[in-house]
């Protein structure tokens, strides 16, 4: 049985990369995603995890969820 995970990502280039493996993994499932700030903005984080699950071509859609900006 798949282990449920919890991704918080700032989804840049390395965070996409790691989602779409973890995606594709047997072993863990993806119940969700939240943006932070990091290497990018959290406006643009939140975007990009959108940008990243449409190029997937998914059936389904892990949650996805946007973090505060602490700013």
């Amino acid at each position: 049985m798949p282990m449920p995970v919890l991704i918080d990502t700032d989804m840049g280039i390395d965070d996409a990369i790691a989602v779409a493996l973890a995606l594709s993994s047997n072993q863990i499932e993806v119940a969700g995603l939240v943006s932070v700030g990091g290497n990018v903005p959290l406006e643009q984080a939140t975007g990009n995890i959108g940008r990243v699950l449409s190029a997937l071509k998914l059936q389904k859609w892990p949650s996805v969820g946007r973090g505060l900006d602490q700013r």
